[in-house]
């Protein structure tokens, strides 16, 4: 099957994927295995507000709608033996001023480490009368949740940290492929060859030769280890493929090791020698110049050294030879970075070794979706197998993009059980989450947006590498999954674009951003089409400033805002220089829509705004900070 590419803009009319009517569920990925009871208190330590305030979205369709699926999957709060813990909450009762240490069902935002102590415990797996050892009767314990999802198989096969062949192996990898090694071998290596042309131009008969030899049998031994290292660190099976993209400089490359590495064993052996051997040695130090070509092949071993720090932590797929930024969410799902070429494919996957990969692991069963709206590429690498879906960057898709996202995944994977998805943006985190985790919520592998949400992160992040959480990028793109569980809970009803006319914008938590009162500020609302309003503080232009010292807050009175509906996005621009600038080169903002907007107010604390989400800029913005919205 060939998809042709169906370019999507958010600003003109767009040719939507095939819808299949009311979307079809389809199995959870093949082995899902039992996992260690966590306690639950510790996942709940930072909970997410994926929704507005209000009840206003609660109907008997989400009632009927997840009654009908009952047997499909167990709900949110059921132990495995129907003990009751009472009824799920859909998304309608997410608060967004909740009080975040309560236990209230809310979907939480994990703790990545605990999360991924889970996911590293690919071995363990556990017969009933284990399972009865470590959860008693079941009560208390969730099936839905990550701990029970969380056996996914993981074609990657990522190691187990520890003192064993398999973590061992790659940790050597990691190590002789870093960045700084790879610039110390180089560095190493002119240091060798400048040797070598030393001693080609030093008289034989001088005392220098004898040192020379020396510290050049030195650097040959240090090289033999490094390519040793190597050998082992990838394995002797994909070092020596000849099929692999540019494994040849590989081959050439320990073929020089090995030849300079006997001769300055023998030209070392000459020199000691009483009997005269000036013409072997000059023989051998002419071979010596070979030395050479070990700086053509160091140009791969940078590259992927390049490769490997820009993904910072995220999964990596290192088996049969590959090395990508690419990881398995689910055995049929798959997140990956930009297939990229030209200069791009020093620093992120080369599409070659991209086509290579699908067209050899998932040979014509694939079908890739391009989230970028910024860039594209040639299909032909992947036979046609490519759908666009057109996505900003740090920001989010439509509600109608997202539906025929998941219409689309489900009907090529129905349409095959050998049949996969991969999903890319740029980076492979923030559009590409969103899109999984809403595939992951029509589908019941997980019931609630945060659950998906905290699963995607755990899956894309390697805490063998580092524990920076690489997860979904903003905290807007979480809201949209947010909305996306209603959705599904209403029977994929989109929810009306009620008219909201955003008349004040209340700042709390001034004092430590910028001049400390919100003078410095102005404030852009936009929507798909483009910009409908702006207003600068400073110049009184749209809107009327004042600020309240004894709350240390700034309210911002819109003046001739017009009347919004559907998503909006609200970007707030600040003058003063020590005031970060993140994403669209702004202090902060963030995406909502109108339909989602319950008692008139639209309350956001500091973790559900883009930008101040980030632990960087928290010098900046406090924990008080936080943005009050009023609709008339």
């Amino acid at each position: 099957m060939t998809a042709v590419t169906s370019p999507r803009s958010p600003d003109s009319p767009r040719e939507s994927f095939s819808m299949l009517g009311d979307t079809q569920r389809i199995p959870c990925d093949k082995a899902i295995e039992q996992t260690r009871r966590t306690d639950h208190a510790d996942f709940r330590n930072r909970s997410s507000r994926w929704l507005t305030s209000g009840d206003s979205h609660d109907s008997g369709a989400s009632d009927s709608h997840d009654a009908s699926h009952n047997g499909h999957h167990r709900n949110v709060g059921s132990s495995p033996q129907g003990s009751p813990r009472g009824p799920r909450r859909s998304s309608s009762y997410y608060q967004a001023n909740a009080d975040p240490t309560e236990d209230s069902g809310l979907p939480y935002r994990g703790n990545p480490k605990k999360i991924g102590e889970i996911l590293g415990r690919t071995s363990e797996y556990l017969d009933q009368s284990e399972q009865d050892a470590y959860f008693g009767d079941g009560r208390g314990f969730d099936y839905s949740t990550i701990e029970y999802k969380s056996r996914i198989a993981d074609p990657a096969k990522p190691p187990n940290r520890g003192c064993n062949f398999h973590y061992i192996r790659w940790k050597v990898r990691r190590t002789v492929e870093h960045l700084a090694c790879r610039l110390f071998v180089l560095v190493l290596i002119l240091v060798d060859i400048s040797i070598v042309i030393v001693d080609l131009t030093n008289e034989f008969t001088s005392k220098l030769d004898a040192k020379l030899a020396i510290v050049s049998f030195a650097f040959s031994c240090f090289f033999l280890l490094e390519v040793s290292l190597r050998i082992f660190g990838v394995g002797p099976k994909y070092f020596f493929n000849f099929t692999r993209h540019h494994a040849w400089w590989n081959i050439v490359d320990f073929a020089v090791v090995v030849v300079t590495f006997i001769t300055s064993v023998l030209d070392l052996t000459v020199e000691n020698m009483a009997t005269d051997g000036s013409k072997l040695v000059v023989s051998l130090r002419i071979i010596r110049v070979i030395r050479l070509f070990r700086i053509c092949a160091q140009q791969d071993h940078l590259k992927t050294a390049a490769r490997q720090i820009i993904s910072e932590n995220k999964r990596r797929y290192q088996q049969d030879g590959f090395d990508l930024d690419l990881c398995y969410v689910t055995e049929r799902v798959i997140a990956t970075s930009f297939p990229s070429s030209g200069k791009m494919s020093v620093y992120r996957n080369p599409i070659a070794e991209v086509s290579r990969f699908f067209n050899t692991q998932h040979k014509d069963k694939y079908m890739i979706y391009n989230l970028c709206s910024e860039r594209s590429y040639d299909v032909t690498y992947f036979q046609g197998h490519v759908q666009r879906v057109v996505i900003d960057d740090h920001n989010v898709p439509t509600l109608q993009q997202m539906l025929d996202f998941t219409s689309s995944v489900i009907s090529w994977l129905n349409a095959d059980a050998e049949h996969v998805v991969a999903v890319h943006c740029k980076g492979g985190k923030g559009r590409t989450g969103t899109m999984i985790c809403v595939y992951m919520v029509e589908t019941g592998l997980f019931s609630t947006a945060g659950e998906s949400l905290d699963y995607f992160g755990s899956r894309r992040t390697d805490l063998n590498v580092g524990e920076k959480f690489q997860g979904v990028e903003t905290p807007s793109q979480s809201r949209y999954v947010g909305y996306y569980e209603w959705m599904k809970n209403n029977r994929h009803h989109l929810p009306p674009e009620t008219p909201r006319l955003l008349t004040r914008i209340v700042i709390s938590g001034m004092h430590t951003v910028g001049r400390g009162d919100g003078s410095d500020f102005s404030v852009v609302v936009s929507s798909r089409t483009g910009r409908l309003f702006e207003a600068n503080c400073a110049l009184g232009k749209g809107c009327i400033h004042a600020y309240d010292k004894s709350c240390d807050a700034a309210t911002v009175t819109l003046t001739d805002c017009p009347v919004l509906t559907g998503d909006v996005q609200v970007k707030f621009k600040c003058s003063s220089r020590n005031v970060p600038r993140g994403y669209e080169n702004v202090a902060f903002y963030f995406w909502f829509h109108t339909g989602f907007v319950s008692d008139s107010r639209l309350i956001l604390k500091r973790e559900d705004l883009d930008n101040p989400h980030k632990p960087n800029t928290w010098d900046v913005y406090t924990t008080d900070f936080s943005v009050d919205c009023t609709f008339s």
